[in-house]
């Protein structure tokens, strides 16, 4: 088996994977830690609207204020004040929706805060890649792709655990290696 850490998402990929976003994937997880039935991420305030006709939340922002008839921006501190348990939430956030739109159905949210939860699913679930999420632009972001390289460090050392590293370095190459071509790095690992 091959951990796999792309930085820049290089889609299709043939089985779920774990998509790292820092930022929305922490008011994802604070949302549903308050009590939220549902959070659904989209990418423009026509689907968010679209979404939330049967009266869920939306939160959002554009240009940094919350569009005109949504409930909140979003601010991780401003969440406690909002009355989220049992409601739908649609959120809008375009970077990450446009990730997830790329990835296959059943992928996973990673961020730092559920970074043990997420590395037990992977395992569980047989996940071998982890994607860091884009900003604008399909611009990489440095938070994620920290988040991403931690993420994949503990997958790696839990499925050392499970399996043992595979052996054979290359002469002048570390555990891991720099794909050719592309922002990847892949460390190999032996099935158990």
């Amino acid at each position: 088996m091959t951990l796999r850490v792309d930085l820049i998402p290089s889609p299709p990929y043939p089985q779920p994977v774990l998509v790292v976003d820092v930022f929305f994937g922490s008011l994802v997880g604070a949302l549903l830690s308050a009590g939220a039935r549902e959070v659904w991420v989209v990418k423009s305030v026509r689907a968010a609207r679209l979404l939330a006709e049967g009266g869920a939340l939306l939160l959002g922002e554009q240009e940094g204020v919350p569009p005109e008839g949504f409930h909140g921006g979003l601010s991780l501190q401003a969440l406690p004040g909002l009355q989220v348990e049992g409601k739908t939430c649609v959120l809008l956030a375009p970077p990450l929706a446009e990730s997830l739109e790329r990835m296959p159905l059943e992928t996973g949210l990673a961020y730092f805060r559920n970074a043990k939860a997420v590395v037990a699913q992977a395992l569980e679930r047989k996940i071998d890649t982890v994607v860091a999420a884009i900003q604008g632009r399909l611009e990489p972001s440095l938070a994620n792709t920290v988040a991403a390289g931690f993420i994949a460090k503990r997958l790696y050392q839990a499925l050392g655990k499970v399996g043992g590293l595979a052996g054979g370095r290359a002469p002048g190459h570390g555990p891991a290696e720099i794909l050719p071509g592309s922002a990847r790095v892949a460390f190999p690992v032996r099935d158990g």
